[in-house]
């Protein structure tokens, strides 16, 4: 089960008790196409220098591949350890390639340096993305125009009652889509 109790634990132990899922996406690289620059994901929250090495996280990147990702494929190059220092030393640090099995997964903080690498194969990339964060923040740099997070109301009611309040900011919509 993906929600066993240890991986809730490690959760709760990063980002408070009461985290939840931000968002859910699905991202595609599609054949041909080429590097993606190196980003974070929001700006810092207290401007670019201020605290990098000391904050906690306030969110955390989940990519899970839905196919085998391979050097051919392309997988996510990461900054290991950009999210510790000022944003402009970030872009500097050696970069890393992570190549992953499907359903493997890779998690990181919301202020690492990271992008995908190039598609060279005649095949998508699918990755499924999942934020989760702490509670009061809200990702208004990616999602200033489209809701992070719709579930269907059929949906969220199957969801088990002790792991409902992982939606709190979720759209609840009141049909399904078909």
């Amino acid at each position: 089960k993906f929600w066993n109790g240890n991986f809730f634990f490690f959760f709760q132990r990063l980002l408070g008790p009461d985290f939840i899922i931000g968002s859910m996406t699905l991202v595609v690289s599609q054949p041909g196409s080429q590097t993606q620059h190196l980003h974070i994901d929001h700006p810092h929250l207290f401007g670019e220098n201020y605290g990098a090495g000391i904050l906690p996280p306030h969110a955390v990147t989940v990519l899970i591949p839905l196919v085998d990702i391979d050097d051919e494929i392309g997988g996510t190059e990461i900054v290991k350890g950009s999210h510790r220092v000022a944003f402009a030393e970030g872009k500097t640090m050696p970069h890393q390639r992570q190549n992953l099995p499907l359903g493997g997964c890779l998690m990181f903080d919301y202020r690492l340096f990271h992008g995908g690498l190039p598609n060279r194969s005649n095949r998508n990339r699918p990755v499924l993305s999942i934020v989760y964060h702490r509670s009061w923040f809200r990702d208004s740099s990616n999602f200033n125009r489209l809701h992070p997070l719709q579930v269907p109301r059929t949906e969220f009611e199957a969801v088990p009652e002790h792991l409902r309040n992982l939606f709190q900011n979720a759209q609840i919509s009141p049909e399904t889509r078909g």
